[in-house]
């Protein structure tokens, strides 16, 4: 499952930039995302290489924002679903359900912005809070499982001009903080579309597409290489052995 969350993350998306996105509504006359086919080759116990395939499916209700993400993954047949709930154009809930087991998240906002999600698990409420600057994006988030007050993670964030994270600052507890940087391309993100402005700033990802990853502390790097359509979507994503085609509606 955290895979895929992070595919959504997926997903993530669009500028956060200082703008007027309250209750949002969407550009239908703009491309929106229709599935994701997500490939990786793993070695088995013997070292043959393995293939397992993703698809995720996103389907959209009568606001033009996702309401359900289907997605298959082939090596089990197993099917999943997950679901978002919307108030006046703003993500309230999103709902996992996996083979009778439930994960749900609550968001909460103020002046639109979103500024507390808090999802269950079994060990506990899992709680991010988010904190903005004057232009609106989000420069903080704190992580913490309400059964383990001590244990908590804090990620705070700067941006280009454009609204991408150029820079990303995760401190774990009392360890030496992890620092990394982004580059990007200049074509528009697959998921431009798919969620409201507010609730796309929480998956912390900006309107262009990562191309280069840096780990500060250790110098290790890792590059995206895309393919885009005639108008500037990805259609194909390979980074370190894995493939993610994207198609549109």
């Amino acid at each position: 499952m955290n895979k895929l969350l992070l595919l959504l993350p997926l997903l993530a998306f669009f500028s956060c930039t200082s703008d007027n996105n309250s209750k949002d509504n969407p550009d239908n006359s703009k491309l929106k995302l229709k599935s994701i086919t997500y490939t990786e080759s793993i070695g088995d116990e013997f070292n043959n290489e393995v293939e397992y395939k993703t698809i995720l499916e996103y389907f959209y209700g009568s606001n033009g924002y996702v309401n359900k993400v289907k997605t298959y993954e082939e090596y089990d047949q197993s099917v999943t679903y997950d679901y978002y709930d919307y108030e006046q154009n703003q993500v309230t809930q999103w709902k996992y359900e996996l083979e009778g087991r439930n994960v749900t998240s609550n968001y909460f906002y103020q002046n639109d912005l979103l500024i507390k999600s808090i999802n269950t698990e079994e060990e506990g409420p899992h709680i991010k809070e988010f904190e903005y600057d004057s232009v609106k994006n989000l420069v903080k988030e704190v992580y913490t499982i309400a059964t383990q007050a001590n244990d908590s993670s804090t990620t705070t964030f700067t941006y280009d001009a454009l609204g991408n994270i150029v820079n990303e600052v995760y401190a774990y507890n009392d360890h030496d903080a992890t620092v990394t940087a982004y580059e990007y391309d200049n074509h528009h993100h697959p998921f431009t579309h798919v969620f409201p402005k507010n609730y796309l700033k929480t998956r912390f990802i900006g309107p262009n597409n990562r191309t280069k990853e840096t780990n500060l502390k250790t110098g290790e790097t890792s590059v995206t290489k895309y393919e885009y359509n005639a108008q500037g979507y990805p259609i194909k994503e390979v980074q370190n052995g894995r493939t993610m085609i994207y198609t549109y509606i």
